[in-house]
């Protein structure tokens, strides 16, 4: 009986060593993937602080370049600008216009269910194959 029950305590320790070792073993792989998820989290972050610098960057010149194309369209610096290019522009005289007549009414009655295709052509307008100069044989 003796010999059982040291069996059974030497057993028992190892059952409680391999328990033990698996348990040291889950924390520290658990330990290792969480640093590694953090540290990709962080890498991630850092990503996304300069994407939003790159932007905010991106922003700043895209309105830079719109308040300069609003100065430059305004009247007074175009006028300033042809001046001090010299070109020599003037305004347009009234022999110079051109008037182009705005049609109120429409020149030729609009068909309303006309049918399309070859049928809807009138006769007269087609031409037989055989009235047309074309050759048929290769020289």
């Amino acid at each position: 009986m003796a010999k059982n029950q040291k069996r059974a305590a030497v057993e028992l320790r190892w059952q409680r060593l391999v328990v033990v070792m698996g348990l040291v073993g889950l924390i520290g792989s658990l330990t290792v993937g969480y640093v590694a998820q953090r540290r990709a989290h962080d890498a991630l972050g850092q990503q996304i602080e300069s994407i939003e610098r790159e932007i905010g960057w991106v922003s700043e010149r895209v309105r830079e370049a719109r308040d300069q194309l609003e100065r430059s369209r305004r009247k007074e610096v175009l006028v300033g600008r042809v001046q001090s290019m010299e070109l020599g522009l003037r305004d347009v005289a009234a022999s110079q216009r051109l008037v182009i007549p705005l049609i109120t009414e429409p020149t030729a009655p609009v068909r309303q269910n006309t049918p399309i295709g070859p049928a809807a052509v009138p006769a007269a307008t087609m031409v037989a194959l055989a009235d047309l100069p074309v050759s048929t044989t290769r020289h």
